[in-house]
């Protein structure tokens, strides 16, 4: 019987969780490259609505947005580079199962779309 070749050639590592670890959810990153270097600075957006829903009336000039600066990432060239590869492939995953994603732009152009059909169709 042949024995099975186990894949533990190599040095134990040990993986822990910093104390710090949380999840972010990210709205949006901005960034640009450095000598030696490219950084990101992760945003996360979201919307206040406490004051909004004191009045009676749901009071939407009182809605605000509040976006926090949550981490500043930087990226070796390579490192960079083999991320985006990684996210693209689990982009297009993504988009196999779920459907293809539009863009924030697309997104707005749509929503301004619609806004404007509905302000036109109350005005009759």
């Amino acid at each position: 019987m042949a024995s099975k070749k186990t894949r533990n050639s190599g040095p134990k590592i040990t993986v822990t969780k910093s104390e710090d670890y949380e999840d972010i959810f990210v709205s949006t990153v901005w960034g640009g490259t450095r000598p030696g270097h490219i950084e990101a600075v992760v945003v996360s957006e979201s919307i206040e609505m406490d004051e909004a829903l004191k009045d009676l009336a749901i009071n939407t000039a009182k809605v605000n947005a509040h976006r926090e600066i949550r981490c500043r990432l930087i990226f070796e060239p390579h490192s960079f580079k083999d991320i985006v590869t990684w996210m693209n492939e689990k982009l297009k995953e993504y988009e196999y199962v779920y459907g293809p994603i539009k863009t924030m732009k697309e997104v707005q152009e749509k929503y301004s779309d619609f806004a404007k059909s509905k302000s036109t169709n109350n005005l009759e």
